[in-house]
């Protein structure tokens, strides 16, 4: 067992991987808050179901990868057949990283806004693959939660549901974004209830 972890790991780090294959990592950091005070007649009453298949979530200390080819990608290399490894080479989805750094200023406004509740900030490392490879990154605390799905088709794009939750569980002040997004921009995505403040940033 030992000979074959040890053969793993020198197959991957062997390898001459073309760098244009390898999924590039993105940071992505994400502020949420809530009005203290809201101005608005609408009465939300459509409400929101969260979708619970295939998630990938994000907790504390989080990883998650996907090694599920790992054996056909050492298959190919020993086969010498590099450009299909480059197309096969073994992915991390998702990894941990706690630091706010591009939304730091904004997240101190917040905090010290009057006229807002700042609830949490979140950041996290991650791949975009194309948009048949990806899948919904979820979370959820005691007052809100979200679903961010990032992906590459030809631009790069972003599904993300959020939302406000309540004592009787049935979710009515949520926003649904899918619209195309670029690397090293701020995007706010705003509710007469609350917001959410999103990065994306190579690196």
């Amino acid at each position: 067992m030992k000979f074959y972890k040890l053969a793993v790991i020198f197959f991957i780090t062997s390898i001459q991987i073309d760098a244009d294959n390898i999924d590039q990592e993105y940071k992505i950091e994400l502020l949420i808050y809530k009005y203290n005070i809201t101005k608005t007649d609408e009465s939300f009453t459509s409400l929101y179901n969260i979708y619970i298949e295939d998630l990938i979530t994000l907790d504390e200390n989080n990883e998650n990868s996907d090694f599920s080819n790992l054996s056909e990608y050492i298959e190919a290399i020993l086969d010498n057949d590099l450009i299909k490894a480059n197309s096969i080479y073994p992915k991390i989805w998702i990894r941990d990283d706690s630091d706010i750094t591009k939304l730091k200023k904004l997240e101190n406004q917040l905090i010290n806004d009057k006229s807002k509740t700042f609830l949490e900030s979140k950041s996290w490392i991650q791949t975009i693959p194309k948009e048949e490879s990806s899948k919904f990154i979820y979370y959820s605390s005691d007052d809100y939660g979200f679903l961010i799905k990032l992906y590459k088709k030809r631009f790069m794009h972003i599904e993300l549901d959020s939302f406000l939750k309540n004592e009787t569980n049935k979710i009515n002040k949520f926003i649904q974004i899918n619209q195309r997004v670029f690397n090293e921009e701020i995007y706010l995505f705003d509710h007469p209830y609350f917001g959410v403040i999103l990065s994306i940033n190579e690196i």
